[in-house]
């Protein structure tokens, strides 16, 4: 139990930069491995056991937030998908202006050809 559970961790760590990471399970094809998401009671919004521990780090111990985890924080419904939160634009300073940032979208060039038409 103590070995499935460690194991269960260190898969949260590497999906949280990105990274795949399979114990004992082949897996096939390009699929992602899925984090467990709950719903936190406290304010209803959709949580990962690593985002939880890091939400309430400081006011209860690391175990206290694991008990919550498995008894009071729903499973999603099936079919049901947490919303994504929407990035905060990032403020920059120009000329002693603090404006925001165009998203990362918005900041590449068009493609154009050499004589400077759009590349449809």
């Amino acid at each position: 139990d103590d070995v499935d559970r460690s194991l269960e961790e260190v898969g949260v760590v590497f999906g949280h930069y990105g990274m795949q990471f399979f114990a004992g399970k082949k897996v096939s094809g390009r699929s992602k491995p899925s984090i467990e998401q709950k719903r936190d009671p406290e304010d209803d919004k959709v949580e990962t056991l690593e985002s939880l521990k890091t939400k309430y780090k400081g006011q209860y111990s690391s175990l206290e937030i694991e008990q919550y985890w498995q008894s009071d924080c729903k499973p999603l419904a099936p079919g049901e998908v947490a919303e994504e939160e929407p990035e905060e634009p990032e403020l920059v300073e120009v000329e002693g202006m603090t404006v925001t940032s165009m998203g990362k979208r918005e900041r590449r060039r068009p493609k154009v050809d050499r004589y400077g038409r759009p590349i449809t």
